[in-house]
């Protein structure tokens, strides 16, 4: 499947998880709510669920752990909210170099992120 075709802005969230861990920080659910609700608005739309790793630093557990996180959300979805499993593309980590111009946020915040993308 090809995963950047078709991918829009549609304001859906970053959901940002606890330092190393796979726990969901809890002003975030409500992002996870937003997110169903235009699933179900949308039935033709998918989610690309992915994370950020730089590349000096993207090591076995960071991988492990980025994977934790985008299998949160999903199952989150699928189970919370019955969005089929068939809408959520999962990209387990998606490594890049960290340049300042890229994000404002600094590197540690960027790595306990799950970036979330329309696909239609």
């Amino acid at each position: 499947m090809d995963t950047t075709a078709g991918t829009q802005s549609c304001g859906l969230p970053i959901l940002y998880f606890e330092e190393d861990g796979s726990q969901l920080i809890p002003d975030y659910e409500a992002d996870i709510r937003y997110m169903a609700g235009m699933l179900h608005q949308y039935p033709e739309m998918q989610v690309r669920l992915r994370t950020d790793g730089e590349y000096r630093r993207f090591d076995r557990r960071q991988r492990t752990l980025n994977r934790r996180r985008v299998n949160r959300v999903a199952r989150r979805l699928r189970r919370t909210y019955d969005i089929d499993r068939k809408r959520i593309v999962k990209i387990y980590h998606q490594p890049w170099v960290f340049r300042a111009a890229r994000s404002p946020e600094s590197p540690p915040l960027v790595y306990r992120r799950v970036l979330c993308e329309c696909l239609w």
